[in-house]
């Protein structure tokens, strides 16, 4: 029986971004190590496989409490968002066609991945379209980390 294993490290592992540098460059490592590993049961023609997800903004409730308000949520384009029942579709499919790789919302994340790679200019462009200030980014890094702090503290093993 084949298995087949999923893993999903989002557009910081394909992009870096300076306001998550750490988040990103552990990203990156998971990445290479799942298209390595992907690599390896290909050539030994395996029956596992590993199916790697590059997801975008997924709108969770989660993802909602990040932003300071509803207007910051709908300031994002509605191409760059994903919907969390679709993208839960998605994966569960997965496990049955086995593709190589998932990227969703597929258009934004195209989008950024070539834009990266063909616009020499891209972090300063990054930068520039924050249009926030270092304490700003600091501001936003918190609210990131005490939310990561409340997801680990709700969902501890025996909660799930």
């Amino acid at each position: 029986k084949a298995v087949v294993s999923t893993q999903s490290t989002g557009v910081a592992g394909l992009i870096p971004h300076f306001e998550f540098g750490l988040y990103g460059s552990t990203k990156h490592a998971v990445n290479g190590f799942f298209y390595s590993l992907q690599q390896e049961l290909l050539a030994k023609q395996s029956r596992v496989s590993v199916s790697v997800f590059s997801l975008g903004l997924i709108m969770t409730d989660n993802m909602d409490a990040m932003f300071s308000t509803e207007q910051d949520t709908q300031k994002i384009p509605n191409f760059v968002k994903g919907d969390v029942n679709q993208v839960a579709h998605i994966i569960v499919s997965a496990t049955i066609s086995r593709p190589r790789n998932v990227d969703y919302p597929i258009a934004s994340v195209k989008f950024m991945r070539s834009f990266f790679h063909f616009f020499p200019n891209y972090h300063d462009i990054i930068i520039a379209s924050t249009g926030k200030s270092y304490s700003e980014t600091v501001e936003i890094q918190q609210r990131l980390e005490d939310a990561s702090k409340t997801i680990l503290d709700n969902y501890q093993v025996g909660n799930i």
